[in-house]
């Protein structure tokens, strides 16, 4: 289990940012407010959460990158979210259509990076 409490938002943004970069994209605030379709003010401000959890690496705050404890962090979260994912795969389509369980079939929205099985590929 994972040692930093994060909330479901700062996690969203701790899962987006290593989806990018494990893609190698390299993101900035600015990115990160149009994909996740947020203000700047809001990334700057989750940022400096996150920062001061240690997850983000200080320096770089224009651009976003993972401290290795984010990176563990996140692959927690994503280690978390498919055994969630799985355990609920017999499911009927129509419980999430009809709004029974959002939050298990896609974390981050609609059009999320997580696929069916709940692996997240990134955005």
């Amino acid at each position: 289990m994972m040692a930093v409490e994060l909330s479901p938002s700062l996690a969203r943004y701790v899962l987006v940012v290593k989806g990018a970069t494990d893609q190698g994209r390299i993101l900035r605030q600015a990115d990160l407010a149009r994909m996740l379709g947020v203000s700047r003010p809001s990334v700057s401000k989750a940022m400096g959460r996150l920062e001061d959890a240690g997850l983000v690496a200080p320096e770089l705050r224009k651009r976003v990158f993972l401290t290795e404890e984010g990176n563990r962090v996140a692959d927690d979260l994503e280690s978390e979210w498919s055994r969630i994912a799985k355990a609920f795969a017999g499911l009927p389509e129509s419980d999430a259509a009809c709004g029974k369980l959002p939050c298990l079939r896609c974390p981050l929205g609609s059009g999320s990076a997580f696929d069916r099985a709940g692996h997240f590929s990134g955005i």
